[in-house]
């Protein structure tokens, strides 16, 4: 897994020389960036949200900021944080959809056995969708994108690093009831970002999740919803897991598989 870090002296921007400033920073920016969901409601506020993010993580980041590894042209810094890459497209689809089909089999699950739930799939209108792709694309690329880049400069070990990313990206949720499972399937999507090298992955998985359990209705009160939460948190720690193992078998068949493909050089 490749570890995108440069020595100090290569930095032309101050910022990217204190990595612990600017993960707070670029946490503060998301969460600027989404009050436009307190003030507004409705379709347009999701609208501006999903631009708000766009804006300030495309440009705002590598242009005026110079996060996470300096001021760089915009092909430059989708490498950093691996928005740019030369994985296999159809390796990266593959895991987003069954790590999303393994998360989401671990919700029903639970409220299969404690409560009793119902698909409304009117739910999934317009304004849904939006806030799906903008959560799925852009709390990827702020914190398993630039966030962990800045992680693994603080820790230099790439599993802290993930566990640190993994923890700040639950804390922006301000919810402590779910913090583990946050921080659980945080670090999930971010072991899959740097298998693969790719956002891609963690992209799919995160706008699926998120699209498909909007349309969940559990009816849940006093202690069955206790109830849900714990069987729900074990049965996260299986998902999580079991995509873990997938993410490693799938990588390992497809580089074994683009290995053989290789025409020997005469």
């Amino acid at each position: 897994m490749e570890n995108r870090i440069l020595p100090d002296e290569n930095y032309n921007s101050l910022l990217a020389r204190y990595p612990i400033v600017s993960i707070f920073l670029v946490a503060g920016l998301f969460l600027l960036c989404t009050t436009w969901k307190v003030i507004f409601h409705g379709v347009t506020a999701t609208m501006f949200v999903f631009i708000s993010l766009a804006v300030v993580g495309l440009f705002g980041m590598p242009f005026i900021l110079g996060l996470p590894n300096g001021r760089k042209p915009l092909t430059e810094y989708m490498k950093d944080i691996r928005l740019k890459t030369e994985s296999s497209l159809f390796q990266d689809i593959t895991i987003g959809v069954i790590s999303a089909g393994l998360l989401l089999t671990s919700l029903i699950l639970s409220s299969v056995i404690t409560v009793n739930f119902y698909f409304e799939v009117d739910k999934i209108l317009a304004e849904q969708v939006i806030e799906s792709l903008t959560h799925g694309i852009w709390e990827e690329v702020y914190f398993r994108g630039v966030i962990l880049v800045l992680c693994i400069r603080v820790l230099r070990k790439q599993w802290l690093a993930l566990v640190m990313a993994a923890a700040v990206f639950s804390a922006i949720h301000f919810d402590l009831d779910n913090f583990f499972r946050l921080s659980l399937i945080g670090f999930l999507w971010g072991y899959m970002t740097v298998k693969t090298n790719s956002l891609l992955p963690a992209i799919i998985s995160h706008t699926l999740f998120n699209l498909i359990s909007s349309a969940m209705v559990p009816e849940i009160s006093g202690l069955e919803a206790y109830q849900w939460l714990v069987i729900w948190h074990l049965l996260i720690v299986i998902a999580v897991f079991v995509s873990i193992w997938v993410t490693n078998t799938i990588t390992r068949w497809w580089s074994t598989k683009e290995d053989r493909e290789v025409p020997a050089v005469l």
